[in-house]
């Protein structure tokens, strides 16, 4: 007897499949488990070997070059660009000095998100501190 229903995965499973798509670069796969509830700020405790709970979806899409999954995963994915990896360092960070196709695309992207987000969240500031002294 086959049941035609999918099974319904773990939060667990969810995570770490969306993990897996971004560190092959299979955008399609990680907008599917994100859209089911993947996290993709969990990071994987056994993998990268020897380098468990280090990396985020964005860590391991970055550095393995996977420019448009990491930029989704910025956009539309819902990921903590500053999230730091176990030993503290954000995936910008990881990927300096690394070389390798996508890598420096990656880097440079991230670097101008983060200048963004530095400018909006200065201007968030101004408006609330500029609020306050006009009360």
């Amino acid at each position: 007897m086959g049941d035609d229903k999918e099974k319904k995965m773990s939060q667990r499973e969810l995570d770490e499949a969306l993990w897996k798509a971004a560190r092959e670069g299979k955008l399609d796969d990680v907008k599917k488990f994100k859209e089911q509830g993947g996290d993709p700020n969990w990071m994987h405790p056994w993998e990268p070997e020897g380098r468990g709970s280090q990396f985020t979806a964005l860590h391991i899409a970055s550095d393995n070059g996977h420019v448009a999954t990491a930029k989704w995963l910025v956009e539309k994915g819902g990921i903590d660009i500053n999230k730091k990896c176990a030993y503290g360092e954000s995936a910008l960070q990881h990927l300096g000095g690394l070389k390798g196709e996508g890598r420096a695309e990656i880097a440079s992207y991230l670097k101008m998100k983060t200048a963004m987000n530095a400018a909006l969240a200065a201007q968030r500031f101004k408006a609330k501190m500029g609020n306050k002294a006009a009360a």
